[in-house]
């Protein structure tokens, strides 16, 4: 039997879990009918976001509870592709539920709702703010959009894979207490290409990581 691609667009959930704050996980393949699920990358968004329209005929949402601070292991993979570049693999850098819409009630004892979530740094961000001078010790734009995102503790500290575009010039900038995304946006404006001169920078993340 043929276990590739049987037509455009086929793909395989092999994982989907939602994690309660207290650690109780509840699988949506086998507890929950999962019906839609979507994912979005957006190079003008510096976040993934998503959401997964579920069905429910065994109270989860009152037994777990569901609340909105889950957190989501997924895993997507497609039929003989087993190459890292080609599995959107949340299972070790989980997505965040953040909010619980479109709750419907079909019948006294089913319903369906939708789970959206948002990645890990994200939340992280709107946590955070940063007051950091960078002028005694001046840095080049791509130095200072790794130190936010991966070196100061009050920043992202993301374990993601992280690709920034060298930067040339050193410069002396001073972040105003401001969430670490919003920082960095206004540095793309700043940020000139060490190849090729270029000051056209974008900040948005995708399934490998995070891009400046």
């Amino acid at each position: 039997m043929t276990q590739g691609v049987q037509y455009a667009g086929e793909f395989i959930i092999e994982e989907a879990v939602l994690i309660s704050p207290n650690g109780l996980k509840t699988d949506i393949l086998t507890d929950l009918a999962l019906i839609e699920i979507n994912i979005f990358e957006d190079i003008f968004r510096s976040s993934i976001t998503g959401n997964i329209l579920v069905g429910d005929t065994r109270n989860i949402i009152s037994k777990l509870p569901i609340m909105g601070q889950e957190k989501l292991s997924l895993k997507i993979a497609t039929p003989s592709l087993t190459s890292k570049e080609d599995i959107l693999d949340f299972t070790k850098n989980h997505f965040f539920v953040h909010k619980i819409s479109a709750r419907t009630e079909l019948s006294h004892s089913s319903q369906v709702y939708d789970l959206q979530f948002v990645s890990m740094e994200a939340i992280k961000n709107n946590h955070s703010r940063i007051s950091k001078s960078y002028v005694q010790n001046k840095s080049n734009v791509g130095e200072i959009v790794f130190d936010l995102l991966v070196q100061d503790g009050s920043g992202i500290k993301s374990n993601k894979d992280i690709f920034i575009e060298e930067t040339t010039g050193n410069r002396g900038l001073l972040s105003p207490n401001s969430n670490p995304f919003n920082f960095i946006t206004r540095l793309t404006k700043d940020a000139i290409s060490k190849n090729n001169g270029s000051s056209h920078y974008l900040f948005f993340e995708n399934k490998h990581g995070i891009h400046f």
